[in-house]
């Protein structure tokens, strides 16, 4: 694995459907930003992967995919203080409640006839460029007035067709 990310576009059930009923021109997300960070940190450590593994997927291996080295991906001067405070052992149970998207169902959310699953690594605290936008359970304000919400940032294309000699 060299990186992993998520799209951060969730798309509600109603939205998936289509007029032709046709499963491949659904539209597809999911809403993944939320439970990117449990999921994949369970699994990982059940496999024997640690913290510092998972900070290079989420983080360095992305920032540096998109040329943000020095700015995202990785906690030192000079660069943007984007971090999360999490507990690693404690459980974490996805479903409707706990989801902040408009989307409010997961594909890790337990199914009626299915066994409870549950999952590791609550997240108590998000800070975006040094700033606490949540914590708790819930979001904060923000000198933009998003409450945390409404995004800040840009979007990047990466170059494609150029290989990372790095991953190689």
């Amino acid at each position: 694995v060299q990186s992993i990310t998520s799209s951060h576009r969730p798309v509600a059930p109603r939205e998936k459907m289509c007029a032709e009923r046709d499963f491949l021109r659904a539209r597809a997300g999911t809403p993944t930003i939320q439970t990117m960070l449990p999921t994949i940190w369970t699994e990982a450590r059940a496999r024997g992967f640690g913290v510092a593994d998972l900070a290079d997927w989420l983080c360095s291996s992305p920032a540096h995919s998109m040329g943000l080295e020095g700015i995202k991906g990785e906690i030192r001067l000079d660069a943007d203080a984007d971090f999360v405070i999490w507990e690693p052992d404690t459980p974490v149970a996805i479903g409707p409640a706990m989801l902040h998207s408009k989307h409010k169902v997961s594909v890790w959310e337990v199914q009626p006839e299915g066994p409870e699953r549950t999952f590791a690594g609550r997240v108590r605290a998000t800070y975006l460029r040094g700033r606490k936008i949540y914590s708790d359970g819930r979001f904060h304000p923000t000198t933009d007035g998003s409450g945390g919400c409404g995004g800040s940032g840009e979007v990047l294309q990466p170059e494609l067709g150029v290989v990372d000699e790095a991953a190689e």
